[in-house]
């Protein structure tokens, strides 16, 4: 965000968490859906079809061939979306001092909207031959590239979570999400369940590649072989999924995440901000007026 010329004070990082673990999960074995991956997904357009679309829009040219630019940075190198914004308007001889953060604010946007529909599209191809069970919305010509795919449409996120917790591997891709991680990742390990999700700064610094996660990156080539691995060997993938949950407990529930919050809170609402000690008083419920005696009719 620096590199765009937003202060580091107005810059709060916000892990993600999830859960408790379920007590008594089903076994890996007992499972019923293999593969499961919740999220929808937007055919992204090409470049041409793109600059046609925004310019049609009343876009100018050169700011669509920026987010172009910056967006093809990201897929293609895994740069921060903020800093090939910043990469392409030097470029562009565009410079950021003048824009305002609305103007920032879109460049990043359609920055990181176009990049992550590319990636997701690549990483869930990776899949095609593969038993997935889909939950969300994606077009026809997406669908007719998977043998043996179930596409379920979108559901409420009580059922995603019933699949979610009879599935064995959970997929994520978390481009974008460096330091962070996804509820699909939070979700399916509270659940019993294995991840297989693209690597991030923070699942690479806790977690261990087929010891108690599936890790891949960008192209994706050896990931689906790494589930088929692990599918064919069911006794394994209960290690793995016996050996995340520890970690998951230790680092990931949002009662342990939140607490990362307390510096940026305490200022604000003292040493107890963070903290499930401190409650919000009960309302007072207001007194009801006492009506007065109806005289009975004689």
């Amino acid at each position: 965000m620096k590199k765009i010329g937003i202060p580091g004070d107005r810059i709060i990082h916000l892990p993600w968490g999830g859960p408790p673990c379920a007590p008594s999960p089903k076994p890996f074995t007992q499972r019923t859906h293999d593969i499961v991956f919740h999220g929808s997904l937007v055919d992204p357009p090409t470049e041409e079809e793109f600059l046609r679309h925004e310019t049609a829009a009343g876009i100018k040219k050169i700011v669509v061939q920026v987010i172009l630019r910056a967006a093809d940075a990201v897929v293609e190198q895994g740069t921060a979306p903020t800093e090939a914004v910043a990469t392409a308007c030097a470029g562009a001889d565009i410079n950021l001092e003048k824009l305002s953060i609305n103007h920032l604010s879109y460049l990043v946007v359609a920055v990181d909207v176009r990049s992550r529909a590319i990636r997701r599209e690549r990483f869930l191809t990776a899949f095609t031959a593969l038993p997935v069970h889909f939950f969300g919305n994606y077009s026809e010509s997406f669908k007719r590239k998977f043998a043996r795919a179930t596409f379920h449409g979108k559901k409420k996120f009580s059922e995603v979570m019933e699949a979610v917790r009879d599935t064995k591997i959970s997929l994520c891709e978390n481009l974008n999400w460096w330091d962070n991680v996804h509820l699909r990742v939070t979700y399916a390990m509270a659940n019993g369940g294995l991840v297989a999700a693209e690597n991030t700064m923070r699942l690479a610094r806790d977690f261990a590649d087929m010891r108690n996660i599936i890790l891949t990156e960008h192209p994706y080539r050896d990931v689906a072989d790494k589930v088929r691995e692990v599918l064919a060997d069911p006794a394994r993938g209960q290690a793995m999924v016996d050996a995340s949950r520890p970690v998951y407990e230790s680092r990931y529930r949002w009662s342990v995440t939140v607490r990362a919050l307390a510096p940026f809170f305490e200022p604000l609402f003292g040493p107890d901000a963070a903290s499930n000690r401190r409650r919000r008083p009960a309302k007072k419920k207001p007194a009801r007026k006492k009506r007065a005696p109806r005289e009975r009719s004689r």
